[in-house]
């Protein structure tokens, strides 16, 4: 169990009040950008109907995932990954998934189950991936904004080439 602290925000010094938050931008993206400054305040908040997920963790041979979860339904789609990738790696735009799973949480809350063929050509599916490409293409977006912002470079490869990569023990 976690602890409720229904007072939290009581406990917290707003920004201008905490020398540690002033100009943090992490402080800034999450108490102003996406919206959790009411909760922070004590006040009620419209909470979003779903939730985007993206993993681009490659190591050990995990594929890149992208999904969506909303009410009782979780989708998933997965890419081949790639140790060092770029940009347009993550750019699933007009790529087919190699591989789908779709959970329904409220009877599968293990998800055991998973459901992609039995909805192939369901309204359910058609429209959570549809939303899934859409979060996808809007934060490739963002990230692409980033960029305009902030020096990005590739770290190096931590294999040097022409060096053999050590086998993934498992």
């Amino acid at each position: 169990m976690y602890p409720d602290y229904p007072e939290w925000h009581k406990m917290t010094r707003p920004a201008n009040e905490n020398p540690r938050l002033q100009g943090n931008p992490f402080y800034d993206t999450l108490y102003r950008n996406l919206g959790v400054r009411p909760l922070v305040e004590g006040k009620s908040a419209a909470w979003r109907e779903s939730l985007f997920l993206e993993s681009l963790y490659t190591g050990r041979d995990n594929p890149f995932q992208e999904g969506i979860r909303r009410g009782k339904w979780k989708y998933i789609r997965m890419y081949d990954g790639k140790d060092q990738y770029d940009e347009a790696d993550v750019d699933f735009t007009g790529r087919k998934p190699e591989f789908e799973m779709l959970f329904d949480l409220a009877s599968d809350p293990g998800e055991c189950n998973n459901l992609i063929q039995s909805h192939a050509g369901s309204p359910v599916l058609a429209d959570l991936r549809r939303e899934c490409a859409e979060q996808s293409a809007a934060i490739n977006r963002r990230r692409e904004e980033f960029k305009k912002l902030v020096d990005v470079q590739r770290r190096a490869d931590p294999v040097p080439a022409g060096a053999k990569k050590k086998p993934n023990r498992r």
